[in-house]
């Protein structure tokens, strides 16, 4: 989902103020496709924690694993810490995994 910038001469030619209303529209345009990217990342994620939950009641194991958790944020660290910020990366995963363990709960 790489999109270009659309860069015209028209673009140049623009007052401030109409330039970042174009910049502006662009970034919404991107932060859609994100969410309707990452919805679905969601959405799959949450079911597979159900089944997770499912599975490890059955088993009587716990519903937290500090080692899987671990590896879970090193993986968003490493994809994504230097992109934003290391700290936002364990943030994104912390959050992630606590909804899914709501999720192997139910």
């Amino acid at each position: 989902m790489t999109r270009k910038l659309k860069t015209t001469q028209k673009q140049h030619a623009a007052t401030p103020r109409q330039q970042l209303g174009n910049l502006r529209r662009e970034i919404a345009a991107l932060d859609a496709a994100f969410l309707d990217v990452f919805s679905h990342y969601l959405n799959r994620r949450q079911a597979l924690a159900k089944l997770v939950g499912s599975v490890k009641k059955s088993a009587r194991l716990p519903i937290r694993d500090a080692a899987v958790e671990a590896a879970v944020e090193k993986r968003f660290v490493a994809r994504i810490g230097k992109l934003l910020d290391e700290s936002f990366a364990r943030r994104i995963a912390r959050a992630i995994m606590k909804s899914s363990r709501r999720q192997q709960t139910r």
